[in-house]
């Protein structure tokens, strides 16, 4: 057996204390305890892995498990990270992960803890303080409303990334969105229209606006983790299901490469299916090769600490997600073989690279669209779904799986194809007739008399007009100006709150009302693929709400519920 061997990442991510990682050296050396919490340690994070005769045991029915699953390879590499031994490990030339790269991962995990550290412990006086001083304060009323009515605009969660103010739309940490992309976050290239979507992640993850230089760490950071394990040249990129899974075992290599097995779990799933199926599968999936998952599971870590791990799985799901998106959308849409990642390219262009796009206003658009849609308070459905799943100290993987389920439902995530539906019914309506105040008055009145619902306009909250919608309204003005469906809807949006006004509390466009416009005209044209894309952006918010859930301590979700029956009792002796 080879020389143990700490790997930097996660020593960087446990926190670099004796306590909390412990040396090579400390498995032999020191307090009894500090030995075993050493062992224990080393169990998983040294490679290559000392195993008893039982694990030896295990490895070899792992093998055999690995073998009968061979036409499901997702399901083999399952199998062989439960048994992963040094035998196995020794099977195989690859797996581990270049110097380089496990350095330009580490400089950004290292400079986003003691950010965040920092942060996090200002706000956990702050929460102190509230318990100390008004833990028993009311600060709303509820109401049967409330209850029947799905907890609506019932205050009853923190989330501290962002939140929606009626008069000035979502603000990220206090600021407005509008100030923040425009004038606050650095772009990457002095060429683009916006910042880079490293710059908001890094904002959403510290609350501080990063310098250059650390947007640059946290481009690296993306991009070794975009990068499949497969990539590596190892004998394991082509030598089957089993010697993949060896080489994805208990090192630092299965915590920030993209697992290659996952795009042949994508590919086993049905043609037919829906993206955002496959999305979310590929999500739970992930949730084996999750570092939040083994820290956790094997206590070797505190709990006041355990968003050290959350942090590089948060990194960690953004990445992945965009590779996971990118393998859906060419196996249904696209063609050809999709190519690496980019080092000297910021994640937006990566991202579209990968989708098979390359011109520079599709880039611009994907940028804008990722930054628009990434983060929007806790309580909408996926949001919430993931902070539910993630309260419980589940993973990131698990957690954001979950919100992606709520994302695919059409309440939710399907917002802008009903919106984009909608137009594209006013313009077979129009008969080639240009788009006027008076025709499209007409076709939106008769949509109501029908008692049918005009999409993308309302909010539960705004009460103007989604700064979101504007900034691509913007971005239409100076790339599509003649685009029809975009004229339609320059019409559309002048007239439709004039209808509904009285009506609703709400009657300005929302964010879903342009956003298919942009897609479609600018060459994304497979609307069922909007929602993973959606859910691509939305990575950024959630793992970021899960790496703050976990730094502020938040504990695990369980509110009252009640029947009908209890519901009615309570009400009457309220009403007396």
């Amino acid at each position: 057996m080879g020389r143990p061997r700490v790997c930097c990442i996660l020593r960087i991510a446990a926190g670099r204390g004796p306590a909390l990682l412990p040396t090579a050296a400390a498995a032999t050396a020191g307090t009894p305890a500090t030995a075993a919490a050493a062992a224990k340690t080393h169990r998983f994070w040294v490679s290559p892995v000392a195993h008893s005769t039982a694990a030896t045991a295990r490895a070899a029915a792992a093998t055999a498990a690995a073998a009968a699953a061979a036409e499901l390879p997702f399901a083999a590499v399952l199998a062989a990270r439960r048994s992963y031994s040094s035998s196995s490990r020794s099977s195989s030339s690859g797996g581990s992960l270049p110097q380089a790269s496990s350095a330009a991962v580490s400089a950004a995990v290292e400079a986003l803890q003691q950010q965040l550290s920092a942060a996090a412990a200002e706000k956990q006086q702050r929460m102190q303080r509230l318990r100390k001083e008004f833990g028993s304060v009311q600060i709303g009323e509820v109401t049967p409303l409330n209850v029947m009515g799905g907890m609506r605009g019932l205050t009853a969660l923190l989330t501290e990334t962002s939140r929606v103010d009626p008069e000035q739309g979502l603000r990220l940490h206090g600021v407005p969105m509008r100030q923040l992309l425009l004038q606050q976050l650095p772009k990457m290239n002095s060429a683009h229209l916006y910042p880079s979507v490293e710059a908001l992640l890094w904002y959403l993850l510290t609350s501080k606006v990063p310098t250059a230089s650390e947007v640059s760490l946290m481009q690296r950071c993306l991009y070794e983790m975009m990068i499949s394990a497969a990539s590596e040249g190892s004998a394991a990129a082509g030598a089957g299901a089993g010697a993949a899974a060896a080489a994805e075992g208990f090192t630092q290599e299965r915590f920030i490469r993209v697992p290659a097995a996952l795009p042949a779990l994508l590919q086993v799933l049905p043609a037919d299916g829906h993206p955002m199926a496959a999305f979310a599968a590929a999500a739970a999936a992930l949730s084996d090769y999750s570092f939040f998952r083994v820290a956790t599971e094997e206590g070797v870590i505190s709990k006041k600490d355990i968003w050290r791990p959350a942090l590089v799985d948060a990194l960690a799901l953004v990445a992945r997600a965009a590779v996971a998106a990118a393998h859906i959308y060419r196996n249904k849409f696209g063609e050809g073989e999709m190519p690496a990642p980019d080092p000297d390219l910021d994640f937006a262009t990566n991202f579209s690279r990968l989708l098979g796009f390359k011109g520079q206003q599709q880039e611009e658009l994907l940028r804008l669209y990722l930054l628009l849609h990434a983060d929007h308070e806790g309580g909408n459905v996926s949001a919430h779904a993931a902070h539910l799943v993630g309260s419980s100290l589940a993973d990131p993987f698990a957690a954001f799986a979950a919100g992606m389920a709520g994302l695919g439902g059409p309440l939710h995530g399907l917002a802008n194809q009903k919106c984009l539906a909608w137009l594209r019914s006013a313009q077979q309506q129009l008969r080639g007739s240009p788009p006027t105040k008076d025709n499209i008055r007409d076709i939106a009145l008769a949509t109501l008399k029908a008692g049918g619902v005009i999409p993308g306009f309302g909010h539960a909250v705004l009460r103007v007009t989604d700064p979101r919608f504007t900034m691509q309204r913007e971005f239409a003005l100076r790339h599509i100006p003649e685009d029809p469906l975009f004229q339609l809807l320059e019409v559309v949006r002048e007239v439709v709150p004039q209808i509904l006004a009285g009506k609703v509390s709400s009657p300005y466009p929302n964010v879903d009302c342009h956003s298919g416009v942009l897609l479609q005209a600018l060459g994304l044209q497979q609307e069922k693929f909007y929602t993973v894309l959606f859910g691509v952006s939305r990575s950024l918010g959630i793992a970021s709400q899960f790496v703050w859930a976990r730094a502020l301590g938040l504990p695990i979700e369980r509110p009252k519920s009640v029947t009908l029956s209890c519901l009615e009792e309570l009400s009457s002796k309220s009403s007396n």
